[in-house]
């Protein structure tokens, strides 16, 4: 949030949200029509559109917001991985993704939280060894490195679950 105007425009995407979870869109998307008008560079309004048109399964429309968010802030990282998330869920398409977060990564390239999502986008496209090599690159911070490390641990056993799955199944 970067200004007051944000700050507001937040409570009411909020609200979106919570209308799009129970199903009533209409609601929803008036909400995210009047916060279009007064923070039209503000590109939460558009994620949280694409968010709604997610819930809505229009997949299509979700697409286009998360490319208007982007193109107004693509240097914040957290809203590649999001859009990296929906083209999983959306479209089974772990490449796109995959390149989604590697974006994400050239501007904050320490990133645990980044690697993590990137290590298990190699696993699902069967890329063991990068990912391997992904989640050997991860410096976990120090106020949550117990945390941290179980979830790295996690996924590394998942990683080599899988590589032996496939491996098997040859």
């Amino acid at each position: 949030v970067r200004n007051v105007s944000e700050a507001l425009c937040v409570k009411n995407l909020r609200q979106a949200v919570y209308y799009a979870l129970k199903g009533n869109f209409e609601a929803a998307k008036s909400i995210i029509d009047g916060a279009k008008v007064s923070n039209p560079s503000y590109f939460e309004v558009y994620r949280v559109e694409a968010f709604i048109h997610f819930e809505e399964k229009d997949y299509i429309s979700a697409s286009e917001c998360y490319g208007r968010a982007i193109d107004i802030a693509h240097q914040v990282p957290q809203l590649r991985m999001f859009y990296a998330w929906f083209l999983v869920k959306a479209y089974n398409d772990y490449k796109s993704a995959a390149v989604e977060i590697e974006a994400a990564l050239t501007e904050d390239e320490s990133s645990p939280k980044l690697k993590l999502e990137l290590a298990r986008i190699k696993m699902f496209q069967m890329d063991f060894r990068g990912s391997l090599e992904v989640l050997n690159s991860i410096c976990l911070p120090t106020d949550r490195i117990e945390k941290m490390h179980t979830v790295v641990k996690d996924v590394e056993f998942n990683v080599h679950k899988r590589n032996l799955e496939y491996l098997s199944a040859r």
